[in-house]
């Protein structure tokens, strides 16, 4: 379900990147911008956080998961910054390069 929903979340990611590469460059620059980012991406770790509970996970499994799967979406942000188009292939490569280390 994480892999699933951050692959969207990537795709809208690329999307704007490539209608607003400028933004995405002044984001990247600005440290005031980058902790609103950050704050952002809080937001999604915490509505995965609430999904997997409300599926029956337990709380603490489930703050674990989303910030693993975050961890992936940011590792796949990081491989494609360039190359936003990439950024979906470049987040599934985060989740499979984790999935080989289990």
């Amino acid at each position: 379900m994480l892999h699933s929903a951050l692959l969207v979340l990537a795709d809208t990611k690329a999307i704007q990147a490539i209608r607003y590469p400028a933004l995405e460059q002044l984001i990247a620059s600005t440290p005031q911008l980058q902790a609103c980012s950050l704050v952002k991406e809080r937001g999604y770790t915490d509505v995965m956080v609430e999904a997997l509970i409300d599926q029956g996970a337990a709380p603490l499994i489930a703050r674990q998961a989303a910030h693993v799967a975050t961890a992936c979406y940011d590792s796949g942000y990081t491989e494609a910054f360039h190359d936003p188009e990439q950024l979906s292939k470049a987040v599934d490569r985060a989740f499979l390069r984790l999935f080989a280390m289990a």
